[in-house]
């Protein structure tokens, strides 16, 4: 249904090409026609909240950071859902011996850098999404019925009670992403020399920039993400400006309440996903596991 109305929507619009499916994850659906790439949006997704974010991002500095919709609104495919188009990109190559860990740094950086400025809009910028995404998580994790908790479940369950999600935990200094991973880069050069670009801005607005660090961050805390990529990472985004870690300070000191959120955030979801494909834990998922021990252990930091 929802591939159908998308195909409809290219047909409409006019965008001809080879048309694939370039990904179908959960409730989110990508098409590709010739150039155009139209991402059909979750249910109830906030159509006003969507609009708002097209606008921001196709606005000087933010389309410098962000790839640029084709539109600056959303089309209604019926059944409460939306959908976006973009412009064709490449995906990087997400073996972490060929990503240009570097560039990936300079993005956030200058993203995070972009002054707030609620003046330059005619509405309400929106909040970054970033800790309601861990919330969701585990309100999903605790709609488990008991029967179905398993150990491992009450470790992941015991870790989140150390998290603090409250407000002031994400606070509007930034201009966050707020769903940061290597996924949510593209380059638009087609080149040797990578310009990248963020997508997926469903989650974006302002907040704490930490947050868009915590993946990484928590990767690298549990095993994920080597020393050397971690900290070619870290030195480059506070190389280039980014605002999220006070320089001469211990990132951790920053880091390491939402670093231990998406350990637990992404725990919690490897839970979930392994015991609807009715499957043992990944060796990645269950380094996962193992860090929510630890932050258990320690009841302090990863």
């Amino acid at each position: 249904m929802v591939k159908d109305n998308l195909l409809r929507l290219a047909k409409r619009e006019g965008w001809q090409g080879e048309v694939r499916t370039l990904s179908c994850r959960s409730e989110r659906v990508l098409i590709g026609a010739g150039d155009v790439v139209m991402k059909a949006h979750a249910h109830f997704t906030n159509s006003q909240d969507l609009r708002a974010r097209l606008n921001i991002v196709s606005m000087e500095p933010w389309n410098q950071v962000f790839l640029k919709p084709l539109r600056q609104d959303v089309f209604d495919l019926g059944d409460d859902r939306v959908a976006t188009a973009w412009p064709l990109a490449r995906v990087l190559d997400e073996n972490q011996n060929t990503i240009p860990w570097e560039h990936a740094a300079w993005v956030l950086a200058k993203l995070h850098s972009i002054p707030i400025d609620k003046k330059a809009f005619s509405f309400e910028p929106p909040k970054s999404r970033a800790v309601t995404r861990v919330k969701l998580a585990l309100a999903q994790l605790r709609d488990v019925p008991e029967d179905d908790r398993d150990a491992v479940w009450r470790t992941i369950d015991d870790s989140q009670k150390t998290l603090d999600l409250s407000e002031g935990a994400d606070q509007p200094t930034h201009w966050v992403h707020g769903d940061w991973h290597l996924g949510q880069i593209v380059d638009i050069s087609f080149g040797s020399q990578p310009n990248l670009r963020l997508i997926d801005m469903e989650d974006m607005g302002i907040g704490n920039a930490a947050w868009d660090l915590a993946r990484p961050a928590a990767f690298f805390a549990a095993g994920l993400l080597s020393a050397e990529d971690w900290h070619l990472f870290l030195d480059t985004y506070q190389n280039e400006g980014g605002r999220a870690l006070p320089r001469g300070e211990d990132p951790w000191l920053t880091l390491d309440n939402p670093a231990r959120s998406l350990v637990v955030q992404c725990a919690a979801n490897a839970w979930i996903k392994a015991k609807e494909e009715n499957r043992s834990f990944r060796d990645d998922e269950q380094l996962l596991i193992d860090a929510c021990e630890r932050i258990c252990l320690t009841n302090l930091s990863l």
